[in-house]
């Protein structure tokens, strides 16, 4: 973000409000989507918080969803947790438009199992947007948000045991 008489700087927004799916056979993710609630973006600056419900208009567009498009080949290392580095190909909604995107993932983070014998492992997915592509505006005369924003995902994913 530019501040009016301060000069520039990085802005953050996160929320843990993220749900989804994702389908996985063999060493292929055949189906994935994701759904976030931006109503609860919290930012390293309280003040911007009401800013950011503003400029994406979470009254109206209160979610944003990323679905898989094509299949994603994880390679053979990933049915034994090697690390993966590969894009995603997949439609991007935000502020009621979608727009195809590529997220470049990588991971995944060491398995580990929670207390019901699930087993979680992680990954880390990134793409960069233009906010205007999506209709979302520069935000108020004192604070206006740059044009390109990164987005990242921090996915945990648990297979499910049988029992």
């Amino acid at each position: 973000e530019e501040l009016g008489g301060i000069g520039a700087t990085e802005a953050v927004g996160r929320t843990g409000t993220v749900t989804g799916t994702m389908t996985i056979a063999g060493s292929e993710v055949t189906a994935a989507k994701f759904e976030v609630d931006l109503t609860t973006i919290r930012s390293n600056e309280s003040r911007r918080e009401s800013r950011i419900q503003e400029a994406l208009e979470t009254d109206r567009f209160p979610t944003a969803t990323f679905e898989l498009t094509q299949p994603l080949e994880l390679g053979s290392d990933a049915a034994t947790g090697g690390e993966q580095s590969v894009t995603a190909a997949g439609d991007l909604t935000i502020h009621g438009v979608t727009k195809e995107v590529v997220l470049d993932v990588t991971g995944p983070a060491a398995e580990a199992k929670d207390p019901w014998g699930n087993i979680k492992t992680g990954f880390e997915a990134t793409t960069t947007v233009n906010r205007k592509d999506f209709g979302v505006g520069p935000g108020t005369p004192v604070a206006i948000v740059g044009e390109e924003v990164t987005i990242t995902l921090d996915i945990e994913v648990a297979k499910k045991v049988a029992k």
